[in-house]
């Protein structure tokens, strides 16, 4: 599952990660990201729910995008800890255009942009 931070805004960027990524599920959280998807024609697959549901298609094997602006982007990474610490479910989580991760969890060496939870 990875995050986007749109404060930090590229529709270059995004339909990149979307295309090398394999991203097959977009979320948008908030509504400058809605806003932003909607004026380029990013399809978003949900506007509601969007950290649960995004959690759930992760599990079912779906590579997940969700779009968010500022403290929504540690908000995510929160409740997504907060899952897989309830669940005992591991997966990789991570925010592919913010420096410095996120301050909970630890980045693998092989790869700072990937955060294992």
């Amino acid at each position: 599952m990875l995050l986007y931070d749109t404060d930090s805004y590229s529709l270059e960027r995004i339909r990149q990660i979307i295309k090398e990524g394999e991203i097959t599920f977009v979320g948008a959280m908030g509504k400058k990201s809605k806003t932003l998807a909607e004026q380029d024609g990013i399809r978003l697959d949900v506007t509601s729910g969007v950290i649960d549901k995004s959690i759930l298609m992760a599990l079912c094997g779906k590579r997940c995008l969700i779009l968010t602006a500022g403290g929504m982007v540690d908000h995510a990474l929160k409740r997504t800890k907060e899952y897989v610490d309830k669940s005992g479910i591991e997966f990789t989580v991570g925010v592919v255009n913010r420096d410095g991760g996120c301050k909970w969890a630890k980045e693998p060496d092989e790869n700072p942009e990937a955060l294992k939870t």
